[in-house]
């Protein structure tokens, strides 16, 4: 019989959610608060979801400001639903 070591319950139970990008209009008023801005989605998904993949250098290259958006820290959205 082997003895393993069990995980702290803590991690045992957690759960990761993410999705492969962040910009589709049919979450808007769905997922997305009705009247939250475009610009503010990006904000909005990561204070909800634990991982948020940017597919969108598969499509075409991107520009480096692109990448400083997607990497700058950031700001919390707050919107009443």
């Amino acid at each position: 019989m082997v003895h393993r070591k069990q995980k702290p319950k803590a991690e045992a139970g957690r759960i990761r959610v993410g999705v492969g990008g962040w910009s589709y209009a049919p979450w808007r008023g769905v997922f997305y608060p009705k009247g939250l801005k475009q610009a503010d989605e990006l904000s909005y998904a990561t204070s909800k979801l634990t991982s948020i993949e940017i597919n969108a250098t598969y499509y075409r290259l991107q520009s480096p400001n692109s990448f400083r958006i997607w990497g700058a820290p950031r700001r919390t959205v707050s919107c009443s639903r």
